[in-house]
């Protein structure tokens, strides 16, 4: 697992990003941060190593996690006692691979076995709900080789079979779900997200750019 700061001063507040799948810091480092925030990017999620002593000095952690890294966010946070004060999810569940309630296994498994630079490619372009430059590729994909891109893969859904989580006793305080998501089918985080209360739907694909900005100046207000 990889922690990243992209702003690190003596700061005692901290906005926590949780990445999704075979991207990291880079795809985070152009958007606009309070100047009185640090910021850690988490990605790369092939373990369990996730340093909480880095976090330990801030007495104010703001949370954001899309996609996969929702789950990886419950999975690392759920029972700690850092001073966690809102906890902001976007497009993912508790129950990444799961065919109700997440990424039809089929499909998850599937692109697992078959990653190639195309099938990314088209990933990427279900991610955006439209086919992007391929000059922005890197700007989305991590510089991990295919074999440590599945590794990730793999290790999610097996700890997503060992790890439940109940809705009513989630670390997360608001959860926004696009209704033109290319990746979590929107009737399955539906389902995956039954009994939450705060609950939003926006008309976006699973990655925005200006909704992901909105939503993580949101968690630090």
């Amino acid at each position: 697992m990889k922690q990243y700061y992209l702003r690190q001063s003596n700061s005692d507040r901290l906005l926590l990003i949780f990445a999704g799948w075979a991207t990291d810091e880079r795809l985070f480092s152009s958007f606009k941060y309070y100047e009185r925030y640090d910021v850690c990017v988490v990605s790369n999620y092939v373990d369990h190593d996730f340093d909480l002593k880095l976090l330990e000095r801030y007495k104010s952690i703001r949370v954001f996690a899309w996609s996969l890294g929702v789950f990886m966010a419950e999975v690392l946070l759920h029972h700690t006692s850092l001073p966690i004060e809102k906890v902001v999810a976007l497009n993912g569940t508790l129950m990444p691979v799961d065919d109700e309630r997440g990424i039809p296994k089929a499909i998850y498994e599937g692109t697992s076995k078959n990653l190639t630079d195309a099938s990314l490619f088209k990933f990427f372009r279900r991610m955006c709900g439209a086919t992007p430059n391929k000059d922005l590729l890197p700007g989305f994909r991590s510089d991990l080789p295919f074999v440590t891109l599945k590794q990730s893969l793999d290790f999610i859904e097996e700890l997503s079979l060992k790890k439940r989580f109940d809705t009513k006793d989630t670390i997360f305080n608001s959860v926004v779900l696009g209704t033109k998501d290319g990746i979590f089918p929107i009737v399955n985080m539906m389902h995956g997200w039954e009994g939450f209360t705060n609950l939003q739907f926006i008309d976006a694909p699973h990655f925005d750019s200006d909704l992901i900005q909105q939503l993580m100046y949101g968690a630090c207000c």
